[in-house]
């Protein structure tokens, strides 16, 4: 792990202490069965929301903490650290990063918030497309979650927010 970087200060190091604590208590002793299973618990989700780890850029008007993208770096590396695949950097990068660029005000009052403080799941599927095969099949079938549906790999960002 590394620790002194010129790109972090204080501030951050701080927080990686938090994500890292969150981490130990709330992950950790439950990763096996998660890398066995390939999902995440909502719970874990809702813990790591409270901790102000999920979409950490998000501005405080849609209930955000309002950091800089150091902040999801940090998340994104102690979560790698850890040992873990979990795919919060795709709510907290990507998703959340769209909706507050090009999302609709209610998106962004509803969904963004959620999305910040885990209630709210979000993912991406493309590529290959959807088959009943894949690991994620019966999670996602019977799962509430919002879905983002596209047709390609490639994330248009204007088709994501006004899709939703």
């Amino acid at each position: 792990m590394l620790d002194t970087r010129a790109v972090y200060h204080e501030e951050q190091n701080q927080y990686r202490d938090l994500v890292r604590q969150v981490l130990a208590k709330e992950m950790l002793p439950f990763l096996g069965e998660q890398e066995h299973d390939g999902i995440v618990g909502k719970g874990i989700c809702r813990k790591f929301g409270a901790a102000g780890m999920l979409c950490p850029t998000v501005p405080e008007e849609y209930d955000g903490p309002g950091l800089d993208f150091r902040y999801n770096a940090v998340v994104n590396e102690e979560v790698s650290y850890a040992g873990s695949s979990a795919g919060f950097t795709l709510q907290s990068d990507i998703v959340a990063e769209y909706l507050v660029a090009y999302g609709s005000e209610e998106q962004k009052l509803t969904d963004v918030p959620r999305m910040a403080s885990g209630d709210l799941v979000t993912a991406i599927y493309g590529g290959a497309g959807y088959m009943n095969e894949y690991m994620i099949a019966r999670p996602w079938r019977d799962s509430r979650i919002t879905r983002i549906f596209g047709g390609t790999s490639k994330i248009m960002k204007k088709v994501i927010a006004r899709s939703i």
